[in-house]
């Protein structure tokens, strides 16, 4: 199946948009950021994180620290 989502640095922060692209985004999460360290090794800013569904992405957010 495609996928659902796309997790995505936004200004230093992980924003979900939905799989169409940065244009259609869903949300940003404020106190998620992608420039410390061990998050950088797990997002790629430029091209992002694919995500299949709900269950995947609830895993990805609490793996950043949601």
């Amino acid at each position: 199946a495609a996928p659902r989502y796309l997790l995505k640095d936004s200004g230093g922060h992980i924003a979900l948009y939905t799989a169409d692209g940065p244009s259609a985004r869903l949300a940003t999460y404020d106190d998620l950021y992608t420039r410390l360290p061990a998050r950088k090794r797990r997002l790629s800013p430029a091209a992002g994180v694919f995500v299949a569904d709900e269950a995947e992405l609830q895993r990805r957010l609490e793996d950043y620290g949601l």
